[in-house]
């Protein structure tokens, strides 16, 4: 029972952990598609936003063309509760899109 109880408390934060990633990733895809818009430095406005909510970006590229571009970003949070076994994942990693609307 206290096994069983341990793994819902486990898999509880992990998801509060995913959630946070894909909204930490919104968040950061939007701060970068801002920041293209007015200066032109989406990936550092990006990597600004998710160090201050306490996440990582792992990969930002913006596609851009003349009259048009898209901010993708991927962002890392670390999980909690850290369990060290086998195969237990220690982030969530999401990826999130921003552009112009049209």
């Amino acid at each position: 029972m206290i096994a069983a109880m341990w793994m819902g408390v486990c898999l509880l934060g992990w998801l509060g952990g995913a959630r946070r990633a894909s909204e930490v990733a919104d968040l950061s895809a939007l701060a970068g598609a801002r920041a293209q818009m007015v200066s032109g430095d989406a990936c550092t406005a990006a990597r600004r936003t998710a160090v201050a909510n306490d996440a990582t970006v792992v990969s930002c590229a913006v596609d851009a063309t003349a009259v048009d571009f898209v901010v993708e970003v991927g962002v890392a949070v670390k999980l909690m509760p850290r369990v060290s076994l086998p195969g237990a994942p220690d982030r969530a990693i999401r990826t999130a899109r921003a552009g112009p609307t049209r």
